[in-house]
């Protein structure tokens, strides 16, 4: 994929990620079982703030734009 070729992003570290942008620890959980190390829980560290973040930001602009 794409994270692939261009960021050199490992598999399970794409994966973390994904997971992470879905901010879904389940999907976390079973990338890590799958990957048997560490990697989606560095790519979901990476990614999760950023994410919790953006969704915070999406939501305040939704109520302020249908007020």
């Amino acid at each position: 994929g794409a994270g692939r070729r261009r960021r050199r992003v490992r598999p399970d570290g794409l994966l973390g990620m994904v997971s992470a942008i879905h901010t879904h620890p389940a999907a976390r959980a079973f990338a890590t079982d799958s990957a048997g190390d560490d990697g989606p829980n560095a790519g979901w560290a990476a990614v999760f703030p950023f994410a919790t973040i953006a969704k915070i930001l999406l939501a305040q602009v939704l109520v302020s734009l249908l007020k």
